[in-house]
């Protein structure tokens, strides 16, 4: 790095210095963030839990699939991407659930072309259909309603179709350099569950992709939870696959089924849980409830507190409740993976925000 000319190192983060920061200034922002991720670097090498000799941890930093220096722009970029979240407008309470479910891509959608392209609900039947095996061996092994398991996967991921556009390793570190010091921390404890679990299941740290928030997998598991949920089909073998689809089918049932303490799933309850919702529809047939609805269904229902536990957002669980009544009922599919939602139009939110 020391024989390297401004331009240069400009050239090798993958971004020119803005035209308000020249000479100086440019130099020492590069500086900056070279030093930082040093500092995570050293800091790894002296953590006692982290399982890699400090020649390993070197040879993560220097391999060609780091990065982090050359797409700058694109980590920098995520810091929006996590603001405009379905899951945190939601908290927030700037959209309706009516809003959530087609950020969400629960409703069909037209691309710029007119063509119909199909939403998760409908979706949702064809997919159990297809992974029904694995689905309802999970259901037996696990007690959880292959259903919801089904759900989660489609809200989550689009049943693998939609992993994340960050590689999980680079996002962990640059997570762990943030100027805000509780955010920077907790994204370090996350960074040693993730080596954790890739050293346990054998998996180069190097290999899977993340969304912005270091959710991993078709399952989009935190690396904590991944490492101590993640047991794969064959029972916490050593070598579970978070991006294998069966492999999150059955560890989500496991999840669903041990993560929240005293409250324990119960399988009745996702019919009567779903009938309670059917009875409050609007006008629209959509199912007319507020965030502070749903804090009153996750004490009355332990199987609701036990899916936001998953996802700490109750229109993410009225979402995976909802994809579980349809995933029974076969419909006709127009597209087989849903598209991702950068490349087309949405409905405007302003009118669906009010509903």
């Amino acid at each position: 790095m020391s024989n390297m000319n401004r331009r240069e190192f400009s050239k090798l983060l993958g971004f020119s210095a803005p035209h308000f920061l020249t000479g100086g200034a440019a130099l020492s922002q590069e500086k900056s963030l070279e030093k930082r991720v040093n500092e995570v670097k050293q800091w790894l090498k002296q953590n006692p839990r982290v399982k890699y000799s400090a020649e390993k941890i070197d040879e993560l930093f220097d391999d060609e699939r780091f990065e982090l220096f050359r797409n700058i722009e694109k980590y920098r970029g995520s810091t929006k991407n996590f603001r405009e979240n379905p899951e945190t407008k939601a908290k927030s309470g700037k959209i309706s659930y009516a809003a959530y479910r087609v950020m969400a891509w629960l409703t069909d959608h037209f691309n710029t072309e007119g063509r119909t392209l199909s939403g998760n609900l409908r979706l949702a039947p064809g997919k159990f259909e297809r992974f029904g095996k694995a689905l309802l061996d999970a259901e037996k092994r696990h007690g959880v309603d292959a259903r919801v398991i089904n759900g989660l996967l489609g809200i989550e991921s689009g049943w693998g179709n939609n992993l994340g556009k960050y590689n999980a390793f680079c996002m962990l570190v640059y997570n762990s350099i943030s100027n805000d010091n509780e955010f920077a921390e907790k994204y370090r404890k996350q960074f040693i569950e993730y080596l954790s679990f890739c050293k346990n299941n054998n998996h180069h740290p190097l290999r899977f992709k993340s969304s912005r928030a270091c959710c991993i997998g078709a399952g989009q598991f935190s690396p904590e939870d991944l490492n101590e949920y993640f047991c794969g089909k064959d029972g916490d073998s050593g070598d579970a696959n978070p991006e294998d689809i069966e492999d999150a089918i059955y560890s989500i049932g496991y999840f669903l089924s041990h993560a929240n303490g005293t409250r324990p799933w119960i399988k009745e309850q996702t019919d009567e849980l779903i009938a309670e919702l059917d009875s409050k529809k609007d006008d629209n047939g959509v199912w007319n409830f507020t965030d502070v609805d749903g804090r009153a269904l996750r004490k009355k229902y332990s199987n609701w507190a036990n899916v936001y536990r998953y996802n700490h957002s109750n229109y993410f669980v009225a979402a995976v409740f909802e994809l579980a009544k349809e995933s029974r009922k076969l419909t006709p599919v127009l597209e087989v993976t849903p598209p991702r939602m950068r490349k087309y139009e949405l409905p405007s939110l302003d009118t669906l925000s009010t509903q």
